[in-house]
Parts: structure tokens; sequence; C-alpha cells
């Protein structure tokens, strides 16, 4: 499996050891169709290559299904996500909205939804008049954030997850804004037509949630709010 193991609550590593909320659902799935994960960390732009290199057989880290990704990648969507937005807490700046973005400077990690979100909105600024937005890029989320706390940027557009555990190691430093838009869902990556890797994936999640382990692993990583009532392929259709 490959994952970017700097998005905690996802993946992270801690003394060594690769752990968060997708390294628990991935061992937990292994181990239901008898078999041992072996993780690998990689950039979150590696993600897709890796699978088409056959370099990984799945990839995890917080890898939102989308349309586009669709075209090269195959998801087995397990749980619920959606996007907020982080700034510095001293900073007094006032989003609710993603209107409220127009002119501002955002940063996210290459890749990431987040990022081609604000690219789409920086084209509605433009459409309605207003100015576009400013939109840097950084390898992680983790550069993203020293961009915030350094003042080259405003706003961190994230999600959710992510944004509890990048506020958290701040010491109050920065704070999330209460307000959720790109509702989506996030899955396992297989490689683009493998049925039998995503059938079974999808089996073993379907497993782990009548058994109670999946609401456990949730649970224990503070996140019930993604809880969805089944997993799906490719569950996002618009």
């Amino acid at each position: 499996m490959g994952g970017q193991t700097s998005q905690p609550p996802y993946l992270q590593t801690e003394s060594g050891d690769v752990t968060g909320l997708e390294s628990d659902f991935i061992v937990s799935v292994a181990r239901t169709l008898g078999l041992e994960p072996k993780m690998t960390n990689t950039k979150f732009i590696s993600l897709v290559p890796g699978l088409a290199s056959e370099r990984f057989d799945v990839v995890m880290g917080n890898f939102s299904d989308t349309l586009v990704r669709q075209q090269s990648v195959d998801f087995v969507d397990y749980a619920a996500s959606k996007q907020t937005f982080v700034v510095r807490t001293d900073s007094g700046t006032q989003v609710s909205t993603l209107d409220d973005l127009c002119g501002r400077s955002v940063a996210g990690a290459i890749g990431a939804k987040s990022i081609m979100l604000m690219h789409d909105q920086s084209i509605k600024c433009d459409n309605a008049g207003k100015r576009p937005l400013k939109i840097k890029t950084f390898p992680t989320f983790a550069d993203a954030t020293l961009a915030l706390l350094n003042g080259r940027v405003e706003v961190i557009p994230i999600d959710y997850g992510l944004a509890r555990a990048l506020v958290r190691g701040t010491d109050g430093k920065l704070e999330i804004i209460e307000s959720f838009y790109g509702q989506g869902l996030i899955g396992v990556g297989v490689r683009k037509g493998e049925s039998n890797l995503a059938d079974a994936m999808q089996a073993a999640f379907s497993v782990l949630m009548d058994n109670g382990a999946y609401r456990r692993i949730l649970d224990h990583w503070e996140l019930q709010g993604m809880s969805i009532p089944e997993p799906v392929v490719n569950g996002v259709k618009k």
C-alpha cells in the first residue's frame, strides 16, 4: 500500500511505525482477507502513478473519490468527507463561504481535492467580476501550514479531519472556521479495472461494518461523523 504518512489523523509516522485511521482500516481489511499489508510512504502526487506502475496494489491517504480520478483509478469508498477552512487565530480573517475567498491567498498540498475546488472557485470569482484566488501549492499540508503560520497565505481550505489534527498541533495559533463545503467520499484506490481486488476490499469493509470494528476505529480517532452505511465502488457520480 502506498500513502503519504504525514497526514494525521489519516496516516502518520510515530516512533517509526505507521499509524492513523487509515492504517487501522487497511490492517483490518487485509487481515480479514488473510493478508498482511506492507505500507510505503510516498508523496500524494505519486499515488496514481504508483498504482499505474504497479509499485502499489492499493493507495490511501485521505484520497477523495472524484470523477477525474475515476478515469484512472477505481475507488472503494468507505467514509464521508467534508472540507473546511483554517486561518491564523490572530488574523481576523472572516471566511464562511467559498465566495468569501475571492481575492484571498490560499494554500494546500499538490493534487489535493481542496486545491481542485479552489481552482474551480477562482474561475467563479473571475466570472462574477471579482478578484480570482491566489493559489499556492506545496508538497505537503505541513508545508502549507508553515506558509499560513508565516503569513505567506491567508487561508488553508482543507479536509475537516486533517484540519482538526493540524490545528491541534499549533498551540492555538491556528483555528478552524466551522463552515463546511465540498462534501464527498474518500476511499482506497486500486488500479482501474481490477474488479476482483475492488470487490474483495468492498466485501472486507462490509465485514468490518457488520462486526463493529469499523465503528470502533472511527470512535478511536474521534471521527464518527465520517461514517457511511456501506462501502461502495466509485460512489461519486457527479
